[in-house]
């Protein structure tokens, strides 16, 4: 815990740390730049969506969700002894899958269901548009959200990895009271301009993503608001169901496989 002491003369070995501090911040800083700028295009064509759609009654809504959720379930891998035995009968039965591994096999039978639930999306956005709208919103959400940088960590992660370097920059007992300020500064800077709608993303304080400033921007009511968030969590939870009834199938397969069962 800090106290108001102050190293002005560093050790070589504090130095090594703080230099390595900021060459860190360098390195994250990098991608996030790099990625401001699809990630404006997507909220361009996000605003543009929301400026032109003509509203859907909720309970359409309401309906396309479930109607989402029904097409979801029929596409996803079960879970249980019917669906190992289909497996294993293509396993020992096809050439094609002759040679993989029961789990290899799985994953390759259901890499393509993001592609048809892309598609269902597609297709529902068609009579209700804010499922097109939730399908836009939840793209931007995983290039925030997802593991989509070096390392494998989520984007906020990483913006509150900056923070961590610049509290760490800024404690006495470690890296001084004013050796590395003009970093410190410049660091704050970049951060703050980073999360800003203005110049980077649009992120609250806890670094997560937040739509307020766009719906104030196209004036959308309350209504509106209810539908679009109706339309996306329905997407997520969506998506978030189906890798979790692969991952159950996986799980059921390798469960299979450890004691001989089946495979």
């Amino acid at each position: 815990m800090s106290d108001s002491t102050s190293i002005e003369i560093l050790s070589p070995t504090a130095t090594s740390l703080c230099n390595q501090m900021v060459q860190k911040f360098e390195t994250i800083v990098a991608p996030l730049n790099a990625g401001k700028r699809g990630f404006r295009d997507k909220m361009s064509e996000l605003t543009s969506a929301l400026k032109n759609t003509t509203w859907s009654l909720q309970s359409e809504v309401d309906a396309a969700v479930e109607d989402l959720k029904d097409q979801v379930e029929a596409l996803v891998p079960e879970a249980n002894l019917s669906a190992l035995e289909d497996l294993k009968r293509f396993i020992d039965n096809c050439e094609l899958f002759s040679d993989q591994n029961p789990v290899s096999a799985l994953i390759g039978s259901v890499l393509g269901i993001f592609d048809k639930i892309d598609g269902i999306l597609d297709d529902l956005g068609v009579d209700v548009p804010e499922m097109g709208l939730g399908f836009l919103a939840d793209a931007i959400n995983k290039i925030l959200n997802g593991a989509l940088f070096p390392g494998g960590e989520a984007l906020r992660d990483l913006f509150a990895l900056l923070d961590i370097i610049i509290n760490c920059l800024s404690d006495p007992l470690l890296c001084g009271n004013t050796i590395y300020i003009p970093e410190i500064d410049e660091f704050t800077d970049t951060l703050n301009g980073l999360m800003s709608y203005d110049t980077g993303y649009n992120l609250d304080d806890t670094y997560n993503f937040s739509y307020d400033v766009i719906f104030g921007e196209v004036g959308m009511t309350q209504s509106e608001i209810d539908k679009f968030e109706v339309a996306l969590e329905g997407v997520e939870t969506a998506k978030s169901d189906a890798l979790g009834a692969v991952e159950d199938s996986k799980n059921a397969v390798k469960a299979a496989m450890k004691i001989g069962e089946l495979f």
